[in-house]
């Protein structure tokens, strides 16, 4: 029976043993396994930014082109690819849609007709020409947005942001014109009021409503006031006081623990006047990572341009900055922050 007993105990401490064990490497790996990143940029005519963030088994991609108009966004996790977003801008829409429209008016155009009669072949001109036009309104009222040219006056579409408040007959001129109507209305009936009252009565109302607007003012500054004392109080505690001392010793060091490591690229750039790139050029050559092997910056004194491509790549280890920001007065002071 206690030899049973035994062998029981035994496979639970280490069942236990085995979860303290996972755990405990899983709590190391999530601390002390890096965070890799790389961006990627180039730039040029157009603009595509490619971004990445490894940790162990899962990796975040983030694509994204300037002149396409395209955000992708997918994770990785052993390899299996699962999207997480992709967005395609306006162009796309209007390169599918006018071609599209073009091969419908070929197709038409190209079509042969066989009528002898000129009465009858005018006759199907025009019915052709109403239908074209039929379709181009259909188009116009179906979607309004792709309809307008980019140098086309949009007119009363894009006049009107606050369209779920408005109606269609407000959107018209005879709308906003019996609008205009109705507030001079109000304002000449508060105007008949005050003058069918005394002098006095008038003075009256005029000092209670400046009253009331002295009063909130004088609400507002309270509260200001009360705030920035508190400010005051919470500046100059000794948790707050501690917490700025501390991270101001740590806070160089944490950026250049996050700083990428490696940088890697080519970069042409000119301004408008040849002072205006030298005094950059000057201001960059104080920066340590242009002094990185396999990067190079190129001054062009001649034209305004930027161009280029550019590689980054660093790490983060979670366990550094653990060992720095978890302090029990940071606590304490962020805990104070959220009374303020």
């Amino acid at each position: 029976m206690l030899h049973v007993l035994w062998v029981i105990l035994k496979i639970i401490l280490i069942i236990l043993a085995v979860v303290l064990g996972l755990i405990l490497l899983i709590l190391l790996l999530v601390l002390f396994a890096p965070v890799r990143y790389k961006v990627a940029a180039d730039i040029g005519d157009d603009i595509s930014v490619t971004a990445k963030v490894r940790f162990l088994i899962v990796s975040v991609n983030v694509i994204f082109e300037k002149n396409e108009k395209k955000l992708d966004t997918f994770l990785r996790i052993v390899g299996i690819k699962i999207g997480l977003g992709n967005k395609e801008g306006e162009g796309h829409k209007e390169k599918k849609s006018k071609p599209k429209k073009e091969k419908k008016k070929k197709n038409k155009a190209d079509e042969p007709v066989d009528v002898s009669d000129t009465d009858a072949a005018n006759a199907l001109n025009e019915t052709e020409a109403e239908n074209t036009l039929a379709e181009d309104k259909a188009i116009e009222v179906s979607n309004p947005i792709e309809a307008v040219d980019g140098e086309a006056d949009i007119g009363e579409y894009d006049l009107w942001t606050d369209e779920d408040t408005l109606d269609e007959d407000e959107k018209k001129l005879s709308g906003r014109i019996k609008r205009f109507i109705e507030k001079a209305k109000r304002l000449s009936e508060e105007v008949g009021e005050l003058s069918d009252k005394s002098e006095d009565e008038i003075k009256e109302t005029l000092y209670q409503k400046l009253e009331k607007k002295v009063n909130q003012l004088k609400d507002k500054k309270e509260d200001i006031e009360k705030k920035v004392n508190r400010f005051k109080k919470f500046w100059d505690m000794k948790c707050t006081v501690r917490t700025r001392e501390y991270l101001g010793k740590y806070l160089i060091s944490i950026l250049k623990h996050i700083a990428p490591k490696k940088i890697k690229g080519h970069i042409r750039y000119g301004f408008d006047e040849p002072c205006t790139t030298g005094q950059v050029t000057g201001y960059l050559s104080l920066l340590p990572f242009v002094y990185q092997k396999g990067f190079s910056l190129e001054p062009d004194f001649r034209e305004k341009v930027i161009e280029g491509n550019v590689v980054l790549k660093g790490r983060i280890i979670l366990g550094y900055i653990a060992r720095i920001v978890l302090k029990r007065y940071i606590w304490q002071t962020i805990k104070m922050a959220r009374k303020i």
